[in-house]
């Protein structure tokens, strides 16, 4: 065999050696590229969580004897007073922002309508609706909580806020309700902790797979951000100490946790691409192809090595 034939021949597998690695790489970049954000499911425990309403049919609360807390207002039928016990649904508007708060005793809920918005108010069976225009606050008892759970969460979401003090209270935490009744409230708005689980995504085939070490806690303290419209949960009231179970899902990419006593630093929640890519089924294959390839490449030029020596010995 002459010396061009074995030339073109060394091209040739060096050729089809750059071809594969050019493919493989292509597919990777590809599949990062057009890939979707990894989904984190979230389980916090804090005593507070506000949300901003995204998707107002499913904001809806529907309160079964909560007292109302604010002045008196004028609803259709039905005159809404201060400290007593109604049965209603509360329809806040697109924009509208709201926060639970779990007290010693008792859950208060607050929806704050956008400006030139409300919050409708609905009884049918007594006849009763109205827009609100002002702030709307009502407040669940201890024995009412499991008639009333859960809670919705579907939209923006901030949990806590930051622990760091820098003078002393300058309120009490104890207000009239009634002339009979005293609520307690809290001096602050705090995340006891929790735990994350990071979900990768099989778009074509709408699954989700777990992410290889993508659990991670989240330290007491701090203070969440889910800067997302489509975060989708909800939340209970514990049944060991005055604190909420959240549980939501959302696209990794939107979440930032502000570290303790830290106003203005935050972390954001870095997917973790090598995780990525050795979790993803389909990367996965990917690598295994270019690896059974390059040791088959391998053996190959190395027996089409061995053959062309022979012929120049013959």
């Amino acid at each position: 065999m002459g010396t061009k034939d074995i030339s073109r021949g060394r091209f040739l597998w060096l050729g089809i050696a750059a071809a594969i690695l050019l493919m493989t790489t292509a597919t990777v970049w590809l599949r990062f590229f057009f890939q979707a954000p990894p989904v984190v499911f979230v389980s916090v425990r804090s005593n507070h969580i506000e949300y901003q309403v995204k998707r107002p049919a499913l904001a809806r609360l529907a309160i079964v004897d909560g007292t109302w807390v604010g002045p008196e207002t004028d609803c259709t039928r039905v005159t809404l007073s201060r400290g007593r016990a109604y049965t209603l649904l509360l329809m806040p508007a697109a924009g509208a922002q709201v926060e639970y708060l779990s007290l010693p005793t008792d859950i208060l809920i607050t929806v704050t309508p956008n400006e030139g918005d409300g919050v409708r108010v609905l009884n049918s069976s007594l006849g009763m609706g109205c827009d609100i225009k002002d702030t709307v606050s009502v407040l669940i008892a201890e024995e009412d909580f499991a008639r009333n759970q859960p809670f919705p969460v579907f939209g923006p979401v901030e949990i806590g806020s930051d622990t760091s003090r820098t003078e002393p209270p300058r309120h009490t935490f104890r207000w009239q309700l009634t002339p009979e009744r005293i609520v307690e409230t809290i001096p602050v708005r705090f995340v006891q902790g929790g735990q994350a689980r990071l979900f990768g995504r099989l778009d074509w085939r709408g699954q989700l797979y777990p992410v290889i070490d993508g659990d991670f806690p989240i330290p007491r303290g701090s203070r969440i951000e889910f800067a997302s419209d489509d975060v989708s949960g909800s939340i209970v009231r514990a049944a060991d100490e005055p604190i909420f179970d959240i549980q939501f899902t959302v696209e990794a990419t939107a979440m930032r946790v502000f570290r303790p006593g830290k106003t203005q630093q935050h972390e954001t929640f870095a997917t973790g691409l090598m995780a990525r890519a050795f979790s993803d089924p389909i990367l996965s294959v990917i690598f295994l192809v270019l690896g059974i390839s390059g040791f088959l490449l391998s053996i190959l030029s190395y027996v089409h090595g061995v053959w062309t020596n022979r012929g120049d010995d013959a």
